[in-house]
């Protein structure tokens, strides 16, 4: 981003069919555009994640409003739904959460991102985490 694709005439098939959220998504107005926030949204939806890239040079710009809160309620309407939302600061992942952010790091080809949700006492409460395939809490308990 930033100054757009420089093979935009010969780019690949994917990348002639790819559209970020802010094109399909009419939730997200014109401040979404990604050149101008310096932010694409992308959904995965089997996996059930919601991902925020962010450009290179522009690792601050989900923390300003409006992204921000938007992200925070895009977070808790997704894991209220089973999945998750990660922000990409280049190749390392911060698990969004509605009261608090969970450093990822560089995901690995052995882990998978979980996602949690519990009732307590005081309400919801929500984790995240990156755990090695055979991580025994990820087996059903019998």
């Amino acid at each position: 981003m930033g100054v757009g694709c420089k093979i935009y005439e010969t780019r690949p098939g994917a990348c002639r069919t790819f559209f970020c959220e802010y094109r399909l998504n009419a939730e997200l107005g014109e401040e979404w555009k990604p050149n101008l926030c310096n932010i694409v949204v992308t959904v995965e939806r089997q996996a059930r994640r919601i991902n925020v890239l962010l450009d290179d040079g522009h690792f601050d710009a989900w923390r300003k409003e409006p992204y921000y809160s938007q992200i925070k309620t895009m977070a808790l309407n997704i894991l209220r739904q089973r999945g998750h939302l990660i922000v990409w600061e280049g190749l390392e992942g911060i698990g969004i959460l509605p009261h608090k952010e969970v450093r990822l790091g560089r995901p690995q080809a052995n882990q998978v991102i979980v996602a949690g949700r519990r009732m307590t006492e005081q309400g919801e409460e929500f984790d995240i985490m990156a755990l090695d395939r055979n991580d025994p809490r990820l087996k059903p308990s019998s």
